[in-house]
């Protein structure tokens, strides 16, 4: 049962960062005067700069433009990758501690 909260946080954790991530990106590229790729970005991933959910629309410009797209979405998946292996270490880092709760608690235990 120890493990369900942990799961819970890394997974929350994992919410945040990754979104924080993704804006910090999107607001790189609203600094360049990206705004549709930002906002691409936002839809593809499901947040949007209203808060709504929208649905991502594929440029119909020139091949340039659309290999723009496509690395903006090769760099959004790396820092995805980015934050999944930073996340799954700090749970796994969690587990192992014998101070925390969850197994660490288990395995101290003596019966009486």
């Amino acid at each position: 049962m120890g493990t369900a909260p942990s799961l819970q946080e890394g997974f929350a954790k994992w919410t945040s960062s990754f979104n924080y991530l993704r804006r910090l990106f999107c607001a790189m590229l609203l600094e360049e005067g990206d705004a549709d790729l930002a906002a691409f970005i936002e839809a593809c991933f499901g947040g949007s700069q209203a808060g709504e959910a929208a649905t991502p629309q594929w440029p119909t410009a020139t091949p340039e433009h659309s290999s723009r797209y496509c690395q903006a979405l090769s760099i959004v998946f790396q820092l995805l990758d980015v934050v999944e292996e930073n996340t799954s270490n700090q749970v796994r880092r969690r587990a192992d501690d014998p101070t925390r709760r969850g197994l660490g608690r288990i395995q101290d235990w003596e019966p009486g």
